[in-house]
């Protein structure tokens, strides 16, 4: 019910984030400290707006992009890294929702 709903509006919004990121930095033939950037700068930023479900799934595919498109990385390095930042960013953008949560309960 979730889904229908809410989660697919997060899913298309993360999507065409990634989607429109190479016309912004480009994801072609970057080194390894350029590669790290586009994941810290876009990637990363969609643990705000999805589960950890899709985040896993969508950073995934990002990375297989950038490899096929001929970036130095250490994939599961870089994997690893971007699903931290994923979290902790989710983490921020439950924030709100919790303080509404809790704020609503004081009523």
């Amino acid at each position: 019910m979730q889904f229908r709903h809410n989660a697919w509006q997060h899913l298309l919004l993360s999507a065409l984030l990634l989607a429109v990121s190479p016309l912004v930095l480009g994801i072609s033939n970057l080194d390894a400290s350029q590669s790290a950037k586009v994941l810290e700068t876009y990637v990363a930023l969609v643990g705000i707006l999805l589960s950890l479900l899709f985040s896993a799934l969508l950073t995934l595919i990002f990375l297989l992009v950038m490899r096929a498109g001929d970036c130095e990385m250490e994939p599961v390095k870089y994997y690893f890294g971007t699903m931290a930042e994923v979290i902790a960013f989710g983490g921020l953008g439950a924030l709100p929702t919790q303080s509404a949560t809790i704020s609503s309960w004081d009523t």
